[in-house]
């Protein structure tokens, strides 16, 4: 978590640092080979207090989603001045954030592709330290959850969700408990 995780729009145009991370947080992970993480200055943060002995893969496929000149608005605000937008989400469209930002299926898209990467070479137990969005993209696909509702995967801070790899894809490996905490809000929440 950071000090800007606050109701804005928080993705790659803004730079926080890391607060209240308890170093035990992700401390069953003992067989850890290899960390990848995002270059956002709270993931590299996150990898190096977490895995201090591990030099970290920095890839930007792992940056949370670009939201251009939303970023910093609340959603209220962005809807006042971009309700085309948030009509389009209604409706069940991917529409890309303001002024060259992205959509959910860029985010999608760059993901899989170092999924695909990854999966096609043969490493141990991986860490991945990224975004929001790119874990509701992850989590989403996996469990079939239609892509109009993937904003309403609610994502916990510095929690492992573990995947496996099988026949080269990934299969999700997440605690009952913890996807129950991840779904509460779908089927509840539209847009508008």
């Amino acid at each position: 978590q950071t000090v800007l995780n606050d109701g804005t729009f928080l993705g790659q145009g803004r730079d926080p640092g890391i607060i209240n991370l308890e170093q035990n947080a992700i401390s069953e992970l003992t067989e850890v080979e290899t960390v990848y993480s995002s270059p956002a200055r709270r993931c590299i943060e996150t990898a190096e207090l977490l895995f201090p002995q591990f030099a970290v893969n920095k890839d930007k496929r792992l940056h949370e989603i670009n939201y251009s000149s939303a970023e910093g608005m609340t959603f209220k605000n962005f809807k006042g001045r971009h309700l085309d937008i948030v009509n389009a989400w209604s409706n069940g469209e991917d529409p890309h954030f303001p002024n060259g930002g992205e959509n959910t299926s860029d985010v999608s898209c760059r993901i899989q592709n170092l999924v695909d990467e990854l999966c096609g070479k043969s490493v141990g137990a991986t860490i991945v330290i990224t975004h929001n969005v790119v874990l509701r993209c992850l989590v989403g696909q996996a469990h079939g959850v239609p892509p109009k509702d993937w904003h309403l995967l609610s994502i916990p801070y510095a929690e492992v969700l573990e995947f496996k790899v099988l026949d080269g894809k990934i299969v999700p490996n997440i605690k009952r408990s913890l996807l129950g905490e991840i779904f509460t809000s779908l089927g509840k929440v539209r847009w508008g």
